[in-house]
């Protein structure tokens, strides 16, 4: 008799649970595909800020890293470098992030592990749009100072803020999501994936960027 008066209303919870995840997933992928819409029209932006940065910074200090060698602090210093170009790379999108991230955040699945990559996912947007570029002059030349030994202060504290933005991996399985979608859904994913191909274009560039900036200041590639 127990199970007969509770499983409707088990019934009704799951049917309930379904509904709910795919309302979730349909405003998630739709908010996925603004952000990178929103990035790809401003794409220049992003372009233009890296650019600042290379100028600026080799400028500045050309040549501050002569002198030094493949270690494991100079790894450290080439990480820096490369993730100051990431961080900047952002900046200009911080509103439409912060548009993303608002849109997303009240959403709930029944999915333990979904939910739990979800809030990971916006905490690290949240962090990369946030966090300033480091100071990659000042953290080489007082590498320098130091006769090339040690990685600076700088450096390692604005790598572990960074390790707490790194977005690389931490984007939302497609997966978790697919039990979820509709039809409509699947489109609009597949959208969104045609508009990414620029970005990572963009994205490759931004690799040649950091070599520029690696040669400008004399370190190691």
């Amino acid at each position: 008799m127990l199970i007969a008066t509770f499983a409707p209303e088990a019934t009704a919870g799951a049917v309930k649970a379904a509904a709910g995840d795919r309302s979730a997933t349909r405003v998630y992928i739709d908010a996925s595909y603004n952000l990178v819409r929103a990035a790809r029209e401003d794409s220049s932006a992003g372009r233009a800020a890296v650019d600042d940065l290379v100028r600026q910074t080799v400028d500045e200090c050309r040549g501050a890293g002569e002198g030094s060698s493949v270690t494991k602090a100079a790894n450290e210093v080439s990480e820096e470098v490369a993730d100051t170009v990431i961080v900047t790379a952002y900046r200009p999108y911080t509103r439409a992030v912060q548009t993303f991230v608002d849109a997303v955040a009240p959403l709930h699945w029944s999915n333990p592990r979904l939910m739990h990559d979800v809030r990971v996912y916006l905490r690290k947007l949240r962090n990369l749009t946030v966090l300033a570029p480091a100071d990659i002059c000042a953290d080489v030349r007082t590498w320098a100072a130091g006769g090339f030994k040690a990685a600076p202060e700088g450096t390692t504290r604005f790598i572990k803020l960074y390790q707490g933005a790194d977005i690389e991996a931490e984007e939302v399985p497609a997966a978790l999501l697919k039990p979820y979608e509709t039809r409509r859904d699947a489109a609009v994913l597949r959208h969104t994936e045609d508009l990414e191909g620029p970005l990572a274009q963009a994205e490759a560039e931004g690799v040649e960027r950091w070599k520029e900036i690696m040669r400008g200041l004399a370190l190691s590639v």
